[in-house]
C-alpha cells in the first residue's frame, strides 16, 4: 500500500501542476474543478482577480487583475503571502475555518490593504481543492474590488437615515396615491389622525385633489395647507410635493414633505398682534411713563407703569418710589446693576438719550422683558437735573423672534442634512445663497460665493444652459430638469442631475445631485443582468442538447449496430460492403457531432490529445471541397511543417468546417475564392489581446488556420453579434454556428481574430497554442487484426432499455455473439424478471436514462437482490459524467451509445473475464 501524501507534498504537486502545462492537465483530470471554479476561470478575462494558493497563504497562481487591484506587480505579489492583503488577520482565520469546514466560502466585503497602505474593500469566493483521498491541497479563489459599491451602500444608508430622522414629515406614495413609505416624523405628526386616507387629512378635500392631480401629472406643488394632525387638531403645514420619474420620464411615485409651521404662524400672528397693540398704545399714550429727580433719586410713575408691573399706586403707597427700592423690587436680579449704569453713562458721556433692555419681575411673579428708553432733563446751564423715559413690554416680541429663529435654524439644519447641492439665484444668475460640499464645487473654495455671477464660476456651456433654464423657469413657472457632466479637478468626470424651480418673483432655487455612483451602480446591475440572461441561454441550450443527444444516440445505436452486424456477415469482397461502410462511418461522425454539442453545452468533456494540425486541416479541406458551392474556388496555402497542437480532434474539425462552410456561403450567388492558409507565428500579449477571446493567454508560439473569402463582408453591427448563440444572417438558422467555435476555442485556450469590411470579404484567423512536447505521437499506425475479433460468448443475458428499436438491435447483436437474450422495457420490469429468474442471467446490460425507474435505481435494486451480479451500464452521455449518479454500486463495464458489434464484444469479454 502506498503511503498517504502529506499536505506539503500535495501543495508542491499542486504548484508544479500550475506551472507546467502537462502537469496542469493531469492535475485538472485528477481534481476536476467545481462549478464555481469553472465560472471563476470563465471570468478571468474581466477585471476580476483569480488566484490559487497553499493553505498557508503562499500564492501558487494569480492573475494580473488581482495584483493591480492591490497595487502590486504580479511578480511582487507572487513573492508575498495572501496575508498581506488582509487589513484584519483574524478575518482570514475565520474564513479558513469556514473553508475547511464547508469546502467553500463567500465573503461580500473584506477590508484589505494595497501596497501603499491605502485601504480598499474586496469580495472573495474561495473553494477548497482536495486530492482523491479527500485531503485539502490548495485554495482556488476569485476576488473583486467592491470599494465603490461599499461607498454607494454607505451613502444610501446615510440618505435613508437622514430621511428617517428628518424633523419634517416625509411620505411617499405610488403613482395612484397608495401610501408606500412614511418616516418617523410623519407618524408623529399624523399618528392619531385615525385610519384616514392621505387625501382625507386635508381640511379642504378639493385642494387635496388639485395637489394630487398636479403632482401626478409630473409637476410639483409648494404652499401652505391646513391638515388634521394628532387627535384631529388642525395644523398649518408647509407642503412641498413632487413626482418621482423613471428613466422614461414616467411618473412612478409621489413624494410629500410636510413642515409643521403652526407654531411659527402663531408666532407671526403674535408679532402682528403685538405691533397692533403697540400702535394702539402709542395712539392712546399708554406707554409706561416715569420721571426721576437726579438729586433725590426718586421715581415718579403713572398708572400705566404700575399696570405693566401687575400692581397699582394704592398697593405701592403712591406714585413715587426710591430708585433703590424700584431696582430691588421689580428688576431681575441679574439686571439690577443696569439702572446705575444708565445714569453713569448719561452723566459721564453727556448723552441725551439712551436705551436698555432688561428683565423685570411683576408682582404676580411673572418674568417679562422690557425696553427702557431714557431722555436726559437738563437746566439752562446744561447740567443734568433728572431724566424721564418709557418702559415698553417686549416679552412677546422676543418670544416670537426666538420662535422664528428656531424655525429658521431647523430649516437650515434640514438643508445641511440633504446631500444635494442647493443654490438660490437671481434671474441674472447671481448667487443669493447656497449649500454645497467643497468637493462638488467646480471652482476653488472661497470665503463665499454669495454675490458672484454664476457665469464666472462655471464652463461656458454650463453657464449658457443654466441661464436658459432660469429664464424658462421664471417664464413658465414649471420645474426645469437637466443633466450635465463636469470634469472635476481632483475627481475626474462627474455626472449631475439638476432641478430648478421659481422661488420668488425674480429668483430660482436649484437642487443639484451627483449621480455618478448611482449610474455606475445601475450600469453594473445592467451588466450583471445581461450576463445572467446569457447564462440562462446557455443553460437552455444544455437542456436542449441533452434531450437531443439521448434520442439521437438511440437512433444512431440502431443504425450503427445493424451496420456493424451487416459488415460482420458480409464477405470482404462483397459489393455491398462499400455502402454499409459509408453508413457506419456517417453514424460514427454523427455520434461524434453529438459529443461535441454535449461538450460545448457542459454535458460532456474535451478529450485532449496531441495531433498533427496540418494533416487535420488538409483532410478537412479535401473532405469539404466537393460539398462547397459550385461558385466557390477553394485555394490552400499550407505551411510545409507545423508543430503539433493538443486538443479534441472532433471539435477542432468542427471549427475548421464551420469556418470554411461560412466562407463559402458568404459568396452567395457570385463567383469567389475561399482561401485556407496554415502556419505558425510568435504572438505577443498585445496581439493576443486583440482577439475575440482575451482570457489572459500566454505569449508564445501559436499554430493558426486562416480562412478568408471574397464575399459580401460584414458591417460593424453584424461583427458584434457573429458569435452569439443561434445568431445567423441566413434565412434559416444552422444551430450553434460561430458560438460553437468560440466555445471550443475557449476550452482549448485558443483565440480568433476577425477582419471584415462590407463588400470586401472577411478573414477569420484561429490560433491554437503549439504543443512543444517532443514526445508527441506520430500518426497512428494501421490497425492490425485483433485475434479476439471472432470471440463468441455463451449464457443468458438480461437487456434493459426503454427504446424498442435499441432493444431489438441490442438483442440481435448479442444473439450474433452467441448469447441467449431476455429483454425488459424499463427498470421495474427488469427487477421483476431478475427476482423470478435471477440465477439464469450471467450478466445484465442496463440503460442509464429510463422512465419510471432509471438505471441508477435499477442497479441498486439488482445489487440488493444479488450483490455479485455483473452489470454493464449504457448511455448516450459521457460515461465520466454519469458515473457519480450510480453511487457506490460498482459496475462490470460501461458501453457508450451508439456502439457497434466490436465495441460490444470488447466490453462483454472484459466484463465476463474471458
Amino acid at each position: 500500500m502506498k503511503p498517504m501524501p502529506t499536505s506539503q507534498s500535495m501543495i508542491d504537486a499542486d504548484r508544479d501542476a500550475s506551472c507546467h502545462p502537462v502537469a496542469a492537465s493531469t492535475a485538472a483530470a485528477a481534481l476536476p474543478l467545481s462549478a464555481d471554479e469553472q465560472y471563476a476561470l470563465l471570468m478571468g478575462h474581466l477585471n476580476i482577480g483569480v488566484f490559487q494558493s497553499t493553505l498557508s497563504g503562499e500564492f501558487l497562481v494569480l492573475n494580473d487583475a488581482l495584483a493591480a487591484m492591490a497595487g502590486y506587480s504580479r511578480d511582487e505579489l507572487q513573492a508575498r503571502s495572501a496575508l498581506c492583503l488582509y487589513a484584519e488577520a483574524d478575518v482570514r482565520t475565520q474564513m479558513m475555518h469556514a473553508l475547511l469546514r464547508d469546502g467553500e466560502v463567500r465573503h461580500g466585503g473584506v477590508r484589505a490593504l494595497r501596497k501603499d497602505g491605502s485601504p480598499f474593500w474586496m469580495s472573495i469566493h474561495a473553494v477548497l481543492r482536495r486530492d482523491e483521498h479527500g485531503t485539502p491541497r490548495s485554495i482556488f479563489g476569485v476576488v473583486a474590488d467592491v470599494t465603490e459599491r461599499k461607498q454607494v451602500e454607505e451613502e444610501l444608508r446615510l440618505f435613508r437615515e437622514s430621511v428617517q430622522h428628518s424633523s419634517d414629515a416625509i411620505g411617499i406614495a405610488t403613482a395612484d396615491g397608495e401610501p408606500y413609505y412614511r418616516n418617523a416624523a410623519f407618524a408623529r405628526l399624523f399618528a392619531d389622525a385615525g385610519p384616514k386616507q392621505a387625501e382625507l387629512l386635508y381640511r379642504d378635500p378639493r385642494q387635496a385633489q388639485e395637489i394630487f392631480a398636479s403632482i401626478s401629472a409630473g409637476g410639483s406643488w409648494q404652499g401652505e395647507v391646513e391638515m388634521f394632525g394628532r387627535d384631529g387638531a388642525l395644523l398649518t403645514v408647509l407642503l412641498r410635493g413632487y413626482a418621482i420619474r423613471d428613466a422614461e420620464e414616467r411618473v412612478i411615485g409621489l413624494v410629500g414633505v410636510h413642515t409643521d409651521i403652526t407654531a411659527r404662524k402663531r408666532a407671526e400672528q403674535a408679532i402682528r398682534d403685538g405691533e397692533a397693540r403697540l400702535n394702539e398704545a402709542m395712539k392712546q399714550a399708554q406707554l409706561a411713563h416715569w420721571e426721576m429727580d437726579a438729586q433725590t433719586l426718586m421715581f415718579t410713575f403713572n398708572d400705566r407703569f404700575y399696570a405693566l408691573y401687575a400692581t397699582s399706586a394704592e398697593r405701592e403707597g403712591g406714585y413715587q418710589m426710591p430708585a433703590r427700592v424700584y431696582a430691588s423690587e421689580f428688576l431681575a436680579p441679574e439686571d439690577q446693576h443696569l439702572l446705575a449704569e444708565l445714569g453713569r453713562e448719561m452723566t459721564t458721556r453727556g448723552l441725551d438719550e439712551v436705551q436698555s433692555e432688561h428683565g423685570i419681575r411683576r408682582r404676580d411673579g411673572e418674568a417679562r422683558r422690557i425696553l427702557v428708553r431714557v431722555t436726559a432733563v437738563r437746566d439752562a446751564d446744561g447740567r443734568m437735573v433728572g431724566s424721564r423715559g418709557t418702559n415698553q413690554d417686549i416679552t412677546e416680541i422676543r418670544r416670537a423672534e426666538a420662535a422664528l429663529f428656531a424655525s429658521q435654524s431647523r430649516d437650515r439644519a434640514m438643508l445641511q442634512a440633504i446631500p444635494d447641492l442647493v443654490f438660490r439665484l437671481t434671474s441674472a444668475g447671481v448667487v443669493l445663497d447656497y449649500k454645497a460640499d467643497v468637493r462638488d464645487l467646480y471652482v476653488a473654495p472661497e470665503p463665499t460665493l454669495i454675490g458672484r455671477d454664476i457665469s464666472g464660476l462655471l464652463p461656458p456651456f454650463l453657464s449658457a444652459l443654466i441661464s436658459e433654464r432660469i429664464a424658462a423657469a421664471l417664464h413658465t413657472g414649471d420645474v426645469q430638469t437637466f443633466e450635465y457632466q463636469l470634469q472635476m479637478p481632483d475627481r475626474g468626470p462627474r455626472d449631475y442631475e439638476a432641478r430648478m424651480a421659481p422661488s420668488g418673483a425674480d429668483e430660482v432655487t436649484a437642487i443639484v445631485r451627483d449621480v455618478t455612483e448611482i449610474r455606475r451602480a445601475a450600469a453594473e446591475r445592467a451588466e450583471l443582468a445581461e450576463k445572467f440572461q446569457q447564462s440562462q441561454k446557455l443553460e437552455s441550450l444544455g437542456v436542449l442538447a441533452g434531450g437531443i443527444a439521448h434520442d439521437f444516440n438511440n437512433l444512431l445505436a440502431v443504425i450503427l449496430g445493424n451496420a456493424s452486424m451487416a459488415l460482420d456477415a458480409l464477405p470482404k469482397d462483397s459489393p455491398a460492403r462499400h455502402g454499409i461502410e459509408a453508413v457506419d462511418e456517417a453514424s460514427r461522425r454523427a455520434a461524434e457531432l453529438v459529443r461535441q454539442i454535449l461538450a460545448y453545452a457542459g454535458q460532456g468533456r474535451v478529450l485532449c490529445e496531441p495531433m498533427d494540425f496540418g494533416a487535420l486541416v488538409r483532410d478537412m479541406t479535401g473532405l469539404l471541397r466537393s460539398t462547397l458551392s459550385k461558385k466557390a474556388t477553394l485555394a490552400t496555402e499550407r505551411a510545409s511543417a507545423l508543430p503539433p497542437i493538443e486538443g479534441d480532434p472532433g471539435q477542432i474539425r468542427q471549427v475548421v468546417m464551420n469556418l470554411i462552410v461560412n466562407a463559402s456561403e458568404a459568396l452567395g450567388a457570385h463567383d469567389g475564392i475561399v482561401t485556407v492558409s496554415t502556419g505558425v507565428r510568435d504572438c505577443d500579449a498585445e496581439y493576443l489581446r486583440g482577439g475575440v477571446l482575451d482570457d489572459s493567454l500566454d505569449p508564445g508560439r501559436y499554430v493558426f488556420v486562416e480562412v478568408s473569402d471574397t464575399g459580401c463582408g460584414m458591417d460593424a453591427a453584424t461583427m458584434r453579434r457573429v458569435f452569439e448563440p443561434f445568431f445567423t444572417t441566413k434565412f434559416l438558422g444552422r444551430g450553434l454556428g460561430m458560438a460553437a467555435v468560440l466555445g471550443i476555442l475557449r476550452a482549448h485556450r485558443g483565440t480568433i481574430h476577425v477582419r471584415s469590411e462590407l463588400g470586401f470579404g472577411s478573414t477569420f484567423t484561429v490560433l491554437f497554442p503549439a504543443f512543444e512536447d517532443p514526445r508527441v505521437a506520430t500518426p497512428r499506425a494501421p490497425r492490425v487484426s485483433d485475434p479476439a475479433r471472432n470471440w463468441r460468448g455463451e449464457g443468458r443475458l438480461l437487456l434493459v432499455d426503454d427504446d424498442d428499436a435499441v432493444r431489438r438491435t441490442g438483442e440481435a447483436l448479442l444473439r450474433r455473439l452467441g448469447f441467449d437474450v431476455v429483454t425488459a422495457a424499463d427498470g421495474r420490469e427488469a427487477c421483476d424478471l431478475f427476482r423470478a429468474r435471477g440465477a439464469e442471467f450471467a450478466l445484465v446490460i442496463c440503460d442509464v436514462a429510463m422512465p419510471r425507474m432509471d438505471g441508477a435505481a435499477t442497479l441498486h435494486a439488482l445489487r440488493q437482490m444479488q450483490p455479485a451480479v455483473r452489470v454493464i451500464m449504457t448511455t448516450g452521455h459521457d460515461g465520466q459524467a454519469v458515473l457519480p449518479e450510480l453511487g457506490d454500486d460498482a459496475i462490470a463495464g460501461f458501453l457508450q451509445k451508439p456502439f457497434d458489434l466490436q465495441s460490444l464484444r470488447t466490453v462483454l469479454r472484459r466484463a465476463l473475464g474471458t
